[in-house]
């Protein structure tokens, strides 16, 4: 082999190695970059945005209620049924207070 060929493939492990080792963090090699979570990071877990409200008509008492989705800071996503009207649109910024939603 020529050196140009040499120093080709000497660069090209090196930058393989590194790859080959990511699987391997309990072999003693620290992970460069730890999954964090939104709980690690101090997110307002009862924080979101509303994602819909829409209304729900029941037929047995008559009148409706509607369903309030949320997606939490967090990632996850919740529906909160109110039996009122929330005065909320999709896109609001809002807090969870026990049953109640508080805008943010």
């Amino acid at each position: 082999m020529t050196a140009s060929r040499l120093v080709l493939v000497a660069v090209l492990l090196s930058c393989v190695a590194p790859l080959a080792a990511c699987g391997q963090a309990s072999a003693g090699i620290p992970e460069r970059f730890p999954a964090r979570s939104a709980f690690d990071l101090g997110a307002c877990t009862r924080c979101g945005a509303v994602e819909s409200v829409v209304s729900r008509p029941l037929h047995m008492r008559g009148g409706a209620v509607y369903d309030v989705t949320i997606r939490m800071d967090h990632g996850g996503r919740r529906v909160l049924t109110f039996d009122r009207p929330p005065g909320l649109r999709a896109g609001d910024k809002i807090r969870i207070s026990g049953d109640a939603l508080e805008r943010a």
